[in-house]
């Protein structure tokens, strides 16, 4: 049964619910928690940077209570470190990061994508369509692009069948976009994202796998730009 855009959040490893509290895409705390996944990934707040709760509160206009428990949560995808007495500062980034991210998802997401390409039916074709759709009505600054970029992803993913790895997705997408922001990303020259979903939806399972690949390391090498490597 396909799952309407703005209903339940579906991005595993994010925010969890229970169909009796469903968090939905105009609830304040998936707001929230977008606004500062985009201030981390985008490098607004720099890598190593202390998050300054009482600046970001007052930002957004809300408690510190709500912000530490998005904190928290980002603290357990890797994105933000905590210490006792010192709050939290966004994650440093560094070389060996960056490879083992880019290389995991290397490993895991094309080949799962290529087999979900082949397994999808037409509700699951469908439902990737009206993310395309609603990814591209976003402009690129916006906070909750970056979520929607990943929930199209695991959309590709999900028919695989794998549900531990469309789980997973979710934190090394974020953590490895970070690095991405962080490098030469107006140098990229990779598949868009529309020519891998064209590939998907007319069930390619080859070149699903070869477009991910080459879309996959041509990021990471723009990645490695920041840290010098060419």
């Amino acid at each position: 049964m396909r799952q309407p855009l703005g209903t339940v959040l579906s991005y595993p490893g994010l925010i969890t619910s229970t169909p009796d509290t469903a968090i939905t895409l105009e609830s304040p705390a998936y707001s929230l928690q977008e606004k500062v996944l985009e201030l981390i990934v985008s490098g607004r707040i720099a890598p190593g940077e202390p998050i300054r709760q009482d600046r970001v509160a007052h930002d957004f206009g809300i408690s510190k209570v709500p912000l530490r428990e998005v904190l928290a949560r980002l603290e357990e995808m890797g994105l933000v470190e905590g210490a006792m007495h010192r709050g939290y500062v966004a994650a440093p980034l560094s070389r060996e990061e960056a490879d083992d991210l880019f290389s995991t998802r290397l490993m895991i997401e094309p080949a799962t994508a290529g087999v979900a390409a082949e397994r999808a039916s037409d509700d699951d074709r469908r439902t990737v369509e009206d993310l395309q759709r609603h990814l591209g009505r976003l402009p690129d600054s916006a906070p909750e692009t970056a979520s929607a970029r990943l929930g199209l992803i695991q959309a590709l993913l999900r028919p695989a069948r794998r549900p531990s790895v469309v789980k997973i997705v979710a934190p090394l997408f974020y953590r490895s976009e970070r690095y991405f922001s962080n490098g030469a990303k107006n140098v990229v020259d990779a598949p868009s994202l529309d020519e891998l979903v064209r590939a998907w939806i007319l069930a390619r399972p080859g070149a699903v796998r070869e477009l991910y690949e080459h879309r996959l390391a041509t990021r990471w090498k723009a990645a490695l730009i920041g840290f010098g490597v060419k």
